[in-house]
């Protein structure tokens, strides 16, 4: 299969993210035919690749411009009038990666989530690319085509068939003046390729390294237990939640899945479990103590930060009419009194799916939290449980909860966040016993890098203060390794990361025959 790339001109870096891109193509790809690069080759290709020179539009909008070079592509021609691409190519940008051994023709219809996002899906204004999104969701839909997000940081399958309904989805949005930032263009070429045939699509969340790059590392010394969370997400209908966005982003099923956990046969003979978000880290063995604390409710949890909570409790209202709104909660740290929870519930199973139909009528961007707060019969948590530092007003922290939106800036934790709250005046060396029998705490985490490296974080503090017997759950919807993805894209931020680029020199030195 052939591989199209993209370039941009003037490069940050000297284009040294298409030369690592090129030997992991050669280093990984199995099935490979041409390379083209177009746009803006540079100088020190070799003669085994195509160059296809195509000028960027003079709006300087880079969507646009990707768009226009993979339609210029698709057209171009040699001299003897055979067109320079094949019909059938893998597109890539120039940060994309292999990290795998991957056979090109068998590589999978990858997308990020069910639907694109809309506008009000954002709490802040949305960035120029993120109104791409939008807007090339209002295009497909005014088109009667699926509006599915396509636009995951990864190689994507293009077809020559699908360009003569990308130019009148592109009249379309001429006529219905949607604006000058343009649409995203794989999702403009996968909508048009699935209306014309079946393809597999297959659900991968976003793999962008940013500057919070971490190398998976061997788990520290604990008592794992891993769920396969796939069957109780078909399930319990966890998928429903896909259609909407979370903090701006597409929601995934694992954020939910904490309300599948009284469901769960690992959890049959548990009496109370500890969730935790995977944002976490644990700085006092006192943190087990949660499972012992006593509480009238289904579920105890720190109450919310009072401006938010006050946003979000005539939502609650729209959820159950009945719910008390006097307080609202976070549900990043939870202890879940089980068998109360299953002799309150005992339609838990089918109550679950329409909760969160609910919620993705409303539009909901909490739903996890929206849900227990609605429906679930709710205790206050101490402070001490779950300290976010953006609200912490002094006294003990056992359990830390990076739960800003800052939290994305830099290293992991940030140290701007993680300086907030001071660490205990004198380490404890030896874990408390539990306070309770058979303790057990439940992380939930999807497949991307960023995420995997947080819940590693969260696990090494964690293994400094854990009491002996206590029991890690981990569900996943992905096997739990600890090796690179098949492939990931990187951002301008991991150029200030050293480990990232000791990775890069490390895997990706030797020259390859695509370059001089």
């Amino acid at each position: 299969m052939d591989v199209l790339y993209i370039v941009g001109r003037d490069s940050l870096h000297d284009d040294i993210e298409l030369r690592w891109s090129l030997r992991s193509l050669a280093q990984y790809a199995k099935g490979i035919g041409r390379v083209i690069v177009a746009g803006y080759p540079p100088a020190w290709l070799s003669d085994a690749v195509v160059r296809i020179p195509v000028l960027d539009r003079s709006d300087g909008y880079k969507h646009h411009n990707i768009l226009a070079a993979i339609m210029a592509a698709f057209e171009a021609k040699d001299a003897a009038g055979n067109y320079l691409v094949a019909d059938e190519v893998l597109y890539s940008s120039d940060d994309h990666f292999l990290a795998r051994p991957c056979d090109l023709d068998d590589y999978p219809f990858y997308f990020k989530a069910e639907l694109l996002p809309r506008a009000n899906d954002y709490r802040r204004e949305p960035t120029a690319y993120q109104k791409s999104l939008i807007r090339t969701r209002k295009l497909l839909e005014a088109a009667g085509l699926e509006p599915r997000n396509w636009s995951g940081h990864r190689n994507t399958h293009l077809s020559r068939r699908d360009v003569p309904k990308v130019k009148e989805l592109l009249a379309l949005g001429e006529r219905l003046g949607l604006g000058r930032f343009g649409y995203e263009p794989t999702c403009l070429f996968m909508a048009a390729r699935a209306a014309r045939e079946a393809v597999t699509p297959v659900m991968l969340p976003d793999l962008k390294m940013e500057s919070q790059f971490t190398l998976p590392r061997i788990l520290p010394p604990l008592d794992y237990r891993f769920i396969d969370a796939n069957a109780a997400i078909r399930e319990f209908g966890l998928s429903r939640v896909s259609g909407t966005t979370w903090h701006g982003k597409p929601a995934t099923p694992l954020q939910v899945f904490r309300l599948a956990a009284p469901l769960l046969p690992e959890f049959a003979d548990t009496a109370k479990l500890l969730y935790c978000d995977i944002d976490v880290e644990f700085r006092s063995p006192k943190f087990i103590e949660a499972l012992a604390y006593d509480f009238p409710g289904e579920v105890a949890m720190m109450t919310d930060n009072p401006q938010f909570g006050a946003r979000r409790q005539g939502l609650i209202k729209t959820l159950n009419p009945a719910a008390d709104t006097m307080s609202y909660y976070n549900s990043g740290v939870m202890v879940m009194n089980l068998p109360k929870i299953r002799a309150n519930h005992p339609h838990l199973a089918d109550d679950l799916p329409r909760w969160m139909d609910l919620c993705v009528q409303h539009r909901l961007s909490c739903i996890d939290q929206d849900i227990i707060n609605a429906f679930f019969e709710t205790s206050p948590l101490p402070q001490a449980f779950n300290t976010m530092p953006r609200h912490y007003v002094g006294g003990p922290a056992h359990i830390v909860h990076y739960a800003s939106g800052d939290k994305l800036s830099g290293v992991y934790p940030p140290p701007h966040l993680a300086d907030m709250v001071p660490w205990p005046d004198s380490p404890c060396e030896v874990a408390a016993p539990s306070p309770v029998e058979n303790p057990a705490i439940l992380f939930c985490v999807d497949s991307s890098p960023q995420a995997r490296a947080w819940l590693h974080h969260a696990l090494c503090t964690l293994a400094k203060v854990a009491p002996p017997g206590l029991k890690v759950y981990i569900a996943t919807d992905s096997p739990y390794t600890a090796a690179m993805p098949p492939a990931f894209s990187i951002g301008d931020g991991v150029f200030n990361c050293p480990e990232f680029l000791e990775f890069m020199e490390r895997n990706y030195s030797t020259p390859c025959r695509y370059e001089r």
